[in-house]
This record gives C-alpha cells, sequence and structure tokens, in this order.
C-alpha cells in the first residue's frame, strides 16, 4: 500500500473517531437538557433516562470527593484536619479548628482538593418537601461490617427523588426493597464521636446496606445518597 493510501486510511479513521466522541457529547448535552426542562418545569417524575443520568452525576462526583480525599491525605492531611467548608453547608457547620490555615487541607479550596461544591437541588424534592436541603459530610454513622465498628466519614446527598435514589442502587447492583435506616446528621468537624447508627443493622433490608461503601436508602422521609469517603 502507497504511503498515501496509508495517510488517507489514518486520516479516515481519526476523523470517524472525532465524529463518534462528538455524537457521544451530543447525545449527553441533549439528555442534560431534556433533564433539566423536565426539572425546571416542576416534573413529578423523571423518564427512567433522565433518573439514570442524575444518578451518574451524583455517583461520579462522589468518587470525586473521594479521590480528593486521598490525595490531601497522601499530602500529610490527616482524617482529623480535613474541613469540608462550602457555600452550601448551612444549616450544618463543618468548620475545622484542627484543619491548616493555609486551606492546604480544605476539600473546596484551590490549594485544597479543589473540588467545586454542588447542592445537586435540580435532582431533590421540591424546596417545600426537603428535610436537609444540601449534601452533608458526617462523622457518627458506622456501616456494618464495613471495617470496624468506627463511625466512618460520610458524603450524603439528601432529599434525592426517589426514581434518582432507585437508579442509584440499580447501578450499584443492590436489589430488593429500598434500603430504610435512620442517618444521624452530626457534621464532621475534625473528630469522630462514637457511631449513633450503624448502617445495615436493623431497618428494612439492612443487607442492601451492610459492608456496602455506596448506596442509596430512605432515612426517613429523605431518599439519601451515602459514599463512604474514609473507613474506619
Amino acid at each position: 500500500m502507497s504511503t498515501s493510501c496509508k495517510d488517507s486510511k489514518r486520516t479516515g479513521e481519526q476523523g470517524n473517531a472525532i465524529i463518534f466522541i462528538l455524537l457521544s457529547v451530543m447525545l449527553f448535552a441533549a439528555l442534560a437538557y431534556t433533564f433539566m426542562r423536565g426539572s425546571q418545569t416542576g416534573q413529578s417524575n423523571l423518564t427512567a433516562g433522565q433518573a439514570k443520568l442524575a444518578a451518574q452525576e451524583i455517583m461520579e462526583y462522589s468518587n470525586r470527593l473521594g479521590r480528593a480525599v486521598e490525595k490531601l491525605q497522601g499530602r500529610g492531611c490527616s482524617e482529623n484536619g480535613l474541613s469540608f467548608v462550602n457555600s452550601y453547608q448551612a444549616p450544618l457547620d463543618y468548620t475545622n479548628i484542627s484543619a491548616p490555615a493555609d486551606n492546604s487541607c480544605d476539600i473546596f479550596n484551590e490549594a485544597g482538593g479543589n473540588i467545586t461544591a454542588n447542592a445537586f437541588r435540580d435532582y431533590m424534592v421540591s424546596a417545600a418537601s426537603r428535610t436537609n436541603g444540601a449534601p452533608m459530610f458526617l462523622s457518627s454513622n458506622a456501616i456494618n461490617d464495613l471495617g470496624t465498628a468506627n463511625s466512618e466519614l460520610l458524603f450524603v446527598v439528601p432529599d434525592l427523588r426517589a426514581e434518582v435514589c432507585q437508579a442509584i442502587n440499580i447501578h450499584l447492583n443492590i436489589s430488593g426493597d429500598m434500603p430504610a435506616h435512620t442517618i444521624d446528621a452530626t457534621p464532621y468537624q475534625g473528630s469522630y464521636p462514637a457511631a449513633l447508627q450503624t448502617l445495615g443493622t436493623g431497618g428494612t433490608n439492612p443487607a442492601a446496606v451492610t459492608e456496602k461503601n455506596a448506596f442509596c436508602l430512605l432515612n426517613g422521609t429523605s431518599y439519601s445518597f451515602v459514599r463512604v469517603l474514609i473507613e474506619r
């Protein structure tokens, strides 16, 4: 095969790859736009595709948080020295007096984890029905049979639409009835009190939560996504 033919073939393959990427981006954008329209117009239920898109975004964000925590720990930040102070934290307060003054252990600061805070309110129930309305970072809940009986550091997105919570569990291969258990809302401020709740003991379908580091459950009347950031 001549050089010109090889070059032509290579150019064609590159062109096909670019077209595929562009189509993927356009499809994702279309799904996101459809979701936003449904959310903003007060649509009571999301389609399966919209719920799946929301679930994927929440889980990917939680994974970025997990990687940021690992990065900061690798730099020398202790599990007691992290800070989760952010613009959406009310009504909880994540001020940690043990965090370095230079913000090097702050998850939501450029000097630290460099994560952008996200409230995920487009994926929540109506404002009047919310119990908290903002992601939480909690320090007094343990997960049954995950590590020791000590409290874990949890990232929790409360007040989700039921279909988003269901889509999360489907993605995580969690089957059966929706798990139900009370989550203690003690905010992380640099210490870990004795576990006031152990998720995966009692409640509904505890086996779906036992040993898991990510899941969605019903906390009272609030569908909540839970992700372990530090297993203890």
